[in-house]
């Protein structure tokens, strides 16, 4: 093992050590002390990598977006999948994603300053782009029509991701169903069928587990 590898394991062995504590006794409780027990590995090797948990905490937020950029990106290229069956794709990777589920579990976009702000832009500079791709692909393909195809794609990705995230609303389970039942008449009154009934149960078993 050269260096460079030998650095990337230490890297690693730090995130998974943090993420594990900050599940288990809460970010705030985790202490640097904490991490470097954990991970076996030296102080001067932990901030050799990183400054605080703050930065450790960051990593495994870019390494999730790093993961999702992938996913839709391979999505939007598949030719074999109608774009409804894509939309079914997303939601199933979003019930099936552990590592979100655990940095919803940890509150993360309350402990980095702007984290709330860099996640919004991630979705509207970001996802917002792939879904609007996905939805030109189902006009194109007759699916269905849709006048305003990105516009839908950000107005989708903000009701979901934002107004129904459960670190910055505190509601009630019932209350989320009601909003998705309310997202999916809207859409079959647009006549815009992206995502069926199977899709919208799907999302709400999603939720659930966050409630």
């Amino acid at each position: 093992m050269n260096r460079e590898e030998k650095s990337n394991n230490s890297k690693e062995k730090i995130i998974q050590s943090a993420f594990s504590l900050f599940l288990s006794k809460g970010y705030d409780a985790t202490s640097t002390q904490d991490i470097i027990n954990l991970s076996g590995l030296s102080r001067g090797a932990m901030y050799h990598h990183f400054k605080s948990k703050e930065d450790i905490l960051r990593s495994i937020t870019e390494g999730f977006y790093s993961q999702m950029n992938s996913f839709l990106e391979k999505l939007v290229a598949d030719t074999t999948l109608t774009s409804k069956e894509k939309m079914m794709k997303i939601i199933a990777h979003s019930a099936d994603d552990y590592t979100h589920k655990q940095m919803v579990d940890c509150y993360w976009n309350e402990k980095i300053p702007f984290a709330l702000l860099e996640e919004v832009r991630y979705l509207n500079n970001v996802c917002a782009p792939y879904f609007g791709k996905i939805i030109e692909q189902g006009v194109k393909n007759h699916e269905y029509e849709c006048e305003y195809p990105q516009e839908l794609a950000e107005i989708l990705i903000f009701a979901v991701d934002v107004l129904l995230n459960p670190t910055l609303f505190k509601r009630s389970y019932s209350e989320v169903c009601s909003r998705f039942d309310f997202l999916f008449l809207l859409l079959k009154k647009m006549e815009i069928p992206i995502i069926d009934s199977d899709g919208i149960k799907k999302a709400k078993d999603l939720f659930k587990q966050a409630y």
